[in-house]
């Protein structure tokens, strides 16, 4: 879309919000997606129309999208989530070595106690790209080799039987 991204906020729902310049010929404002970047709607509902230089972007504990630039400052008309739509999931208690890391993640389940079901293991990157994907049954621990991807800061995403699981993690070069 042309677009120059200035900042980035991602709802409880794991929709992402990216606010734009005008620089470089690109239109400005507010986009939206609920793919992954797949697709993107440009928000000015409850945004007063504008297509400005925003310069940061924030979501409130009550679901409201706030976008400003230099000297403005705008709230959208309704939230963009409710507290409602957020999926109430347990955590599961994770220990994971180590972080920084190398190539290699271990990651065990506290007390040696096994995870019945299916697994979902996601590294993301800071663009919320998904970049490591697996599934796994019924563990109490497990090891990640992630040499492919490059030194840097990304996301472990740990999902199952209703149990989530997230960490920043950061990989460093041997």
């Amino acid at each position: 879309y042309n677009v120059w991204v200035t900042s980035m906020a991602i709802d409880p729902n794991d929709v992402l919000y990216i606010g734009c310049t005008r620089e470089h010929g690109g239109p400005g404002g507010v986009y939206r997606t609920k793919d992954n970047g797949d697709s993107w709607d440009h928000i000015i509902t409850g945004m007063s129309d504008y297509h400005l230089t925003v310069e940061g972007l924030s979501l409130s504990p009550d679901g409201y999208l706030y976008a400003y630039s230099r000297w403005v400052l705008y709230r959208s008309t309704q939230p963009v989530f409710s507290s409602n739509s957020i999926i109430q999931q347990e955590t599961i208690e994770l220990k994971i070595y180590p972080n920084p890391f190398s190539d290699i993640l271990h990651i065990e389940l506290p007390n040696e106690q096994p995870l019945h079901g299916s697994l979902s293991v996601r590294v993301i990157d800071p663009l919320g790209r998904v970049v490591y994907s697996n599934s796994l049954c019924n563990l109490k621990g497990f090891t990640v080799n992630l040499s492919t991807l490059s030194a840097g800061f990304y996301y472990i995403s740990i999902e199952g039987n209703r149990q989530k699981y997230s960490k920043p993690i950061i990989k460093v070069l041997r």
